[in-house]
């Protein structure tokens, strides 16, 4: 009897344990976007000095198993947007995100997020050896980063693509 109940236990153990996670939509009513995310987000603000002034980069991330889920948003000074080109913008912006990772572009595509420009990157960071696939999308002011850092044979998972699929603007 005893047998039985410890392999009764062992097995709730692991069906419990394999449990499917439950996605679940994350809005940022300051952020105007929503997405699909595993697990609820931490979030952070950090103040950076650049060449068109300080800007404040808020940011989302959720960690789960071995994937890390990004989305970030700043917004650029008026009167720079103005004078910008939205490609000059997308361009300086995955020159960034390469450099701050230390990566080597793999892929870019040019994509849309209704009607405004975006870029989707896929990048390789041979430190550790993994991959950031990761979509750009310039709306008005506001420049949004939507990403995932996975191990390099999971950039393809079916997470990243729900992940990155998922994301949609919301209105005021």
């Amino acid at each position: 009897m005893k047998i039985k109940c410890l392999t009764l236990g062992v097995l709730i153990l692991l069906l419990w344990g394999c449990q499917r996670v439950t996605w679940r939509e994350f809005s940022s009513k300051e952020g105007r976007f929503s997405v699909l995310v595993p697990d609820t987000p931490a979030e952070q603000t950090q103040n950076l000095n650049t060449g068109v002034g300080a800007i404040d980069l808020h940011y989302f991330i959720v960690e789960q198993d071995g994937f890390q889920y990004l989305v970030s948003y700043n917004d650029y000074p008026a009167a720079m947007v103005r004078e910008a080109d939205a490609d000059k913008v997308l361009d300086g912006a995955r020159d960034g995100v390469v450099a701050n990772l230390q990566g080597r572009l793999l892929n870019e595509v040019k994509v849309w997020l209704a009607d405004y420009p975006g870029r989707e990157l896929r990048i390789r960071i041979p430190e550790g050896r993994q991959t950031m696939r990761t979509r750009l999308y310039f709306v008005g002011n506001r420049l949004y980063q939507v990403g995932v850092l996975s191990a390099e044979d999971s950039a393809a998972a079916d997470e990243v693509s729900k992940f990155l699929n998922s994301f949609k603007l919301r209105t005021p």
